[in-house]
Order: structure tokens, then sequence, then C-alpha cells
């Protein structure tokens, strides 16, 4: 594999969370701030009026001021445009590669936790990974997540570059491991959300639409299978053991803690918690279900459902947060060792046992309903309540 030379212009916690990758990819040269005062030779960094001197063949800016910083290496030391990058660009396009000389019979898909990504929840990736499985075994690819080189917040920067996080708690897809096929002469990176992969034809309802979401992902299941990890296996199978599922249980998804105070643009309004309560409260009084198992991160929700159900209320460990926590919920953190970590299982279990009721209502189409659907082979009953999307 050729790699080119780039300088790295920007060095805060951006480049920190994008180096693997990067010198996976490229052999750098040197690396520049604006804060450096004076150039190290023997540790590569250099003030910025030395770092534009040294043989690179491209700049790679690793910061979220792209432009600024473009405009000051054009105006201040005549830069060529074309010779500047932003490492977002590494996102827009797939890459074929040639890293080594093994499998040469063999095309590899990787699917990159993209830039874009890596505040979201465990299953965006699953769901979007599952719509690739789907797609590359048409194309006769072998399919790797590499959760690794390409950050996100589940491995935090202590375990980023050292664990894989989609090992963490599914098997890889392919009977490779990444390494070797990091080792292999055909070998496709791919973009940033891309149509002809993750949006499928799987469904005749409306594209995009909730009851489009829902029958893909429904089918997705039926013809694609990841396979727990070990370790969330014996956490799904504790959790099972505890909670004594027995009888006819009415399975519930209830988003919200950031879906509901951010309201963030293009995502789903979860439906009305009190309305919800209802909802189930109607099929419960009917006799048609023994108990409620209920999936939600957000503890005003659970103590909510608590309060009406009692002891018919079925729930996995989880730590949860109160609806008003004004950020992200991935921005919230624990006091507690390995909470990336748990997290994540904490989240795998609650979906995976949810995949395993009997009906399954949700408060809005969110990346964790569709990945029970799914897990559930296509053949649980549902009701995905649409709300709209927040403009």
């Amino acid at each position: 594999m050729h790699k080119m030379n780039v300088l790295i212009y920007g060095y805060g916690e951006t480049y920190q969370k994008n180096v693997y990758w990067i010198n996976q990819l490229y052999n750098i040269v040197g690396i520049t701030d604006s804060k450096f005062n004076i150039s190290s030779w023997e540790m590569k960094k250099y003030k910025v009026e030395d770092a534009v001197n040294l043989a690179f063949d491209i700049i790679l800016i690793t910061s979220i001021f792209f432009e600024e910083i473009k405009a000051s290496l054009i105006g201040r030391f005549n830069i060529e445009e074309s010779k500047i990058s932003w490492f977002m660009d590494e996102f827009c396009n797939e890459r074929c590669e040639t890293f080594g000389e093994k499998n040469p019979n063999v095309i590899f898909y990787i699917y990159r936790a993209h830039w874009q990504e890596s505040k979201n929840g465990f299953y965006n990736f699953f769901d979007r990974a599952m719509a690739l499985y789907y797609k590359t075994r048409q194309l006769g690819y072998e399919l790797l997540v590499d959760m690794k080189n390409y950050y996100t917040e589940y491995s935090g920067l202590d375990r980023y570059g050292i664990v894989n996080v989609w090992e963490d708690y599914y098997e890889q897809p392919s009977k490779y491991t990444l390494d070797e096929a990091y080792q292999s002469k055909k070998v496709i990176l791919s973009k940033f959300d891309s149509v002809e992969y993750n949006y499928l034809t799987l469904s005749k309802s409306e594209y995009l639409s909730c009851e489009w979401w829902r029958e893909t992902y429904e089918n997705l299941g039926k013809v694609t299978h990841f396979t727990p990890s070990q370790m969330l296996k014996n956490q799904i199978n504790k959790e099972l053991n505890h909670l004594k599922m027995s009888g006819k249980i009415l399975g519930v998804l209830a988003r919200g803690t950031d879906y509901v105070c951010l309201k963030p643009k293009n995502h789903p309004i979860p439906f009305d918690t009190d309305l919800l309560i209802d909802e189930c409260q109607s099929k419960f009084q009917k006799g048609e279900y023994n108990y409620i198992y209920l999936a939600t991160e957000d503890l005003n929700i659970f103590e909510k459902f608590k309060k009406s159900f009692g002891e018919n209320l079925l729930f996995t460990e989880q730590t949860r947060v109160k609806t008003d926590i004004n950020k992200m919920l991935i921005d919230v953190k624990f006091e507690r060792e390995n909470d990336n970590y748990l997290r994540g299982l904490e989240y795998c279990t609650a979906i995976e046992v949810l995949a395993r009721c009997n009906y399954l209502l949700a408060n809005c189409y969110c990346y964790g309903a569709l990945g029970a659907l799914a897990i559930g082979g296509g053949s649980i009953k549902s009701e995905i309540l649409d709300m709209g999307i927040y403009d």
C-alpha cells in the first residue's frame, strides 16, 4: 500500500479521536497547530511556519475550523488549495485499498464507524451494518465492522484503537478477522450514509416513512442475523433467568431523554408517555398480555410505568437518566468503572430481550426499535407510533 505523506494540522481532541485510521492510511511527516510556539524535530511537532516547509503531499486538517485554517494556509503561506484536505472528507467516498497480498480472491467491505456517527447509539451502527450485510452478500463481498480504528463514544479515548467495540457485543459477520482483512489485497472502506447500501428496496411503503422503516427491518431480520458475543449472551441469559418471562409479553420501547428535551432535527418525535401508558393499559386490561416489558433509558418514563403497572412490569438492570438532561444521551457519564462498555452492554441486553417479546409497541421509530424487529427475525407483531419528525 502506497501511503501519501501528510502534515497534520490540529493537535486537539479531534486528532486524538481519529489518529488510528490516519496512521493506517497515511504517513505522517509532522504535526502542527496554531498553539505550537516552538518546533520539536524529534517529536515531529512543528510550529506552523516550520511545518509548511516539510515534504508533504497534503495537509490534513483535523479540526472543525477547517475553512479558517485553510484560508490562513493559503493567505499566509501560499499553500495550494488542492493540497489542503479536511479529515471529514475521508468519509465522503468509498476507498479501495490494497493492504497486503493475502486473500487475493476475496473482496472485503469494511463498515467504518464514521466520524459523523461517533455519538450515535449502538443500534444505529447495528442497523446500518445489517443493511450493509444484506447488500454485500449479494455482491459476494465479506463484510467486517471496524469500530476499533474509528472512534465512537462506546470506546472512549481509553479504549480507542485497542478494542473493536462491535466485537464487545456481536461477532463479526465474516469468517475472516478484521486484522486479516487489513492484510489483504482487495479492501473497500465504506463511506458515510451510503445510499446504495443502507436504503434498501425491501418495503413497498412510502420511502423513508415510518412504515417503510418497520417493514425494511422486519424483512432484513428474515434474511440476516448477527450473533451476540459470548459476553452479551451471558448477560442476556442472566436477565432472562432473573425475569422468568412467561405467558404473553407486551414489549414496549420508550425513547426519551435527549429525544424529548433537545428535539434533534430530523429525528422522530416520541409519542406522549401518558398516552403510551394508556395504550398499554388498554391491551393489558383486555387480557391480551400477562406482563409488560419496558426498554427505556429514561428514568422519568420508567418511574411512570412502574407506578402504573407495578409487579406486572418487567425490565432489565440498566443505569437510566432523567428526561431533562439538556445534552446528548451519549454525553451523560456515570461514575463507574468501564462505563462506556457497560452502557453498550446494558443497551444491547435491553433490546435483545425486547426482541423476545410477543408484541412490540414503540413510541417512535428509533434504531433500537428497528434493531429489535430485525433481531426478532421479522416475526414479532409490532406497532410503531408515528408522530413525525422534528423540523
